[in-house]
């Protein structure tokens, strides 16, 4: 089950994540640092209001539509309710600031852009949440993939017309509303606003709040460093940071979320349904998917960082772009650790008030390094502190959260994966420095094939046995 759902998850955000490969490649190439800049910006602040306002009501529908599935009306209803009471607060909150803080006609219009993406972005999320809480996972695939592309092309064409850096917000605004033009009918009939449960409401926010908390602390380690860099170097250094980090993001985490997108609610609802005994063994599982992604595509992206940087990024971004790769690389890993893995253990305990506390300390961390290292090294500071704040942050994860819930972790196999990784970079590392695409695929193709024949002499999982019960099973069907 789990390695199915992953399979359809991995096509249905692969596509799209090659689709958001070739729109930073465009990107870089149609725009300056100081446009891009802008809208990491823009989307940076878009975010982090997101987290802050409306995330809590994204985790509780995952996590407990599968409680009201013979309540459904009433479970929709509900957090719609809850919804436009959010849409209303959001409206409310950011008309002050406005006037204050956008005093250009340009920063209007991308205030007025953001607060437009806040609000379709948010919708667009809760509808393809749904769809996860119900395992539709191909039709989730489908959503997101046209989502994706609708967005790049009408942002190609915005470019093209002179909008600059509010092009890509446009597009990613058009992007999502023509999905939603066929998802919500689905839900609407089921929606009674007369039909409301506000206890209910104050279940799911109960749980999604602490975790908003934490998210939004993690949100700061993750883009304060954009703010810092624009206000200490200006929007041109941010736009080379932003990119360099968007880049490498967009790799690894995509690899590392789709584990995630297809594992959590199997866990879930082993806990749900079967209790904590099958939920643990269910996260071996889960743990064990993740570090077989993850490590080798780290190392990979650290060893092919030239070629990558090269080949994706514009003339403009690509030195500063390739400084901060393979660092970020790195940051980017132990965060996603932490969230798929260490911060299990708050969600499945429901202790989320606790897990505020290593985020917290870990993003006055970051904040304060920021501004410590940023004037020395540079935007390769920031990279050095997002690290720093996302080991302490592990760490203090790792010791509050075994209290909130008993997690496995599968140690003799995720050694056997930490060997394997390290056999492929030793093979991949005398070809560091030849480069091109020939190359890179090349390199890709026998890092691939090392990692592979490693895990299986290591019988990671047990896959010497495991394998050819699969194959035999594929070919019996197809019989």
């Amino acid at each position: 089950m789990l390695l199915k759902h992953t399979f359809i998850y991995f096509l249905s955000r692969g596509l799209p994540g090659l689709v958001n490969f070739a729109a930073i490649a465009l990107y870089t190439r149609l725009l300056s640092p100081s446009e891009y800049g802008k809208y990491a910006l823009v989307l940076s602040a878009v975010g982090f209001a997101s987290t802050g306002i409306f995330h809590w009501l994204r985790l509780g529908l995952l996590r407990f539509a599968p409680k009201y599935t013979e309540q459904e009306n009433l479970f929709l209803s509900s957090i719609s309710a809850a919804f436009l009471s959010l849409v209303g607060f959001s409206l409310l909150l950011f008309t002050g600031p406005f006037f204050y803080f956008a005093r250009t006609d340009e920063w209007q219009a991308l205030w007025l852009i953001g607060l437009g993406l806040l609000l379709v972005q948010n919708l667009f999320d809760m509808a393809t949440e749904y769809l996860r809480s119900k395992l539709s996972s191909l039709l989730y695939g489908i959503i997101t993939l046209v989502k994706t592309v609708l967005s790049l092309g009408i942002s190609f064409l915005l470019i093209k017309w002179g909008l600059e850096a509010s092009s890509i917000l446009w597009g990613l605004i058009i992007g999502m509303i023509v999905p939603l033009v066929y998802l919500l009918p689905r839900y609407l009939k089921k929606i009674r606003l007369h039909h409301i449960d506000w206890d209910l409401v104050k279940e799911v926010f109960r749980y999604g709040m602490p975790l908003v908390a934490t998210l939004s602390m993690n949100y700061i380690i993750f883009s304060s460093d954009r703010f810092i860099i624009g206000y200490l170097l200006g929007t041109k250094s941010t736009g080379l940071y932003s990119v360099g980090y968007d880049l490498a993001k967009q790799i690894l985490v995509l690899l590392m979320m789709i584990v995630n997108l297809a594992a959590y609610p199997l866990l879930i609802k082993a806990l749900e349904t079967e209790g904590v005994k099958a939920a643990q063994k269910q996260l071996d599982q889960n743990t064990i998917l993740l570090f077989f992604i993850g490590l080798p595509a780290t190392a990979g992206l650290i060893l092919l960082s030239p070629d990558i940087t090269s080949v994706f990024l514009g003339a403009s971004f690509r030195e500063a772009g390739g400084v901060i790769f393979s660092l970020i690389c790195v940051a980017v890993f132990i965060q996603s650790i932490k969230t798929y893995y260490f911060d299990l253990a708050f969600e499945l305990g429901k202790k989320t008030l606790f897990q505020i506390w290593p985020v917290l300390i870990a993003g006055v961390i970051n904040i304060i390094l920021n501004f410590l290292l940023i004037p020395p090294f540079g935007i390769k500071g920031s990279a050095y502190a997002s690290i720093i704040a996302y080991i302490v942050a592990i760490i203090m994860s790792w010791s509050i959260g075994k209290k909130a819930f008993p997690l496995t972790f599968p140690r003799r196999n995720v050694a056997k994966l930490f060997i394997a990784t390290f056999g492929m970079a030793l093979c991949l590392y005398p070809l560091y420095n030849v480069n091109g695409v020939v190359w890179m695929l090349l390199k890709v193709i026998i890092g691939g094939l090392v990692y592979g024949l490693l895990v299986y002499l290591l019988n990671v999982a047990n896959c010497r046995s495991l394998l050819p019960k699969a194959y035999y099973k594929f070919i019996k069907k197809r019989g």
